[in-house]
């Protein structure tokens, strides 16, 4: 009779292997990616809050033009990068991905073009709240863009 080995657990990395089987099978189990998203995302947009020092013309007049050239300039350097990757997405998948990539970043910089008003109205805690909602909603976006290349 041959013995039931169990599969053992290695928490540090939160995978899951036969230490005995002769290809040392690993199979990864689902991690919080949500949780990740949100985490780099809070830190992104904390530190942008948070550290927002206005010039010192300070006003609220808001410029969404270098946001926008940001933007578009975000969808080229993607495609330019994804034409140079070997195994090449399908086109539409491209498309979605590189025009939901660069929406992404574009809506990024454009609310941080609304900190100065946030900063003036409401100082720097209040700040620092909005540039962590705006990273929260980073991360969300950026989660939501894994599932769509996941599919």
């Amino acid at each position: 009779m041959a013995k039931n080995k169990k599969k053992k657990k290695n928490p540090a990395f939160g995978v899951t292997f036969s230490p005995n089987s002769p290809d040392r099978e690993v199979v990864t189990e689902p991690t919080n990616a949500i949780g990740r998203y949100l985490l780099v995302g809070a830190g992104l947009g904390g530190y942008m809050g948070y550290f927002f020092a206005p010039s010192e013309e300070i006003g609220t007049e808001l410029s969404f033009g270098g946001p926008i050239m940001l933007g578009i300039l975000v969808i080229v350097g993607y495609v330019i990068f994804m034409l140079f990757r070997k195994p090449r997405p399908a086109i539409k998948d491209f498309i979605v991905e590189a025009l939901f990539t660069g929406t992404l970043a574009m809506a990024f910089l454009i609310a941080l073009e609304f900190r100065r008003i946030i900063y003036v109205s409401n100082g720097r805690w209040m700040t620092f709240l909005y540039g962590l909602a705006i990273g929260l909603a980073l991360g969300v976006g950026m989660y939501f863009r894994e599932q769509i290349r996941a599919r």
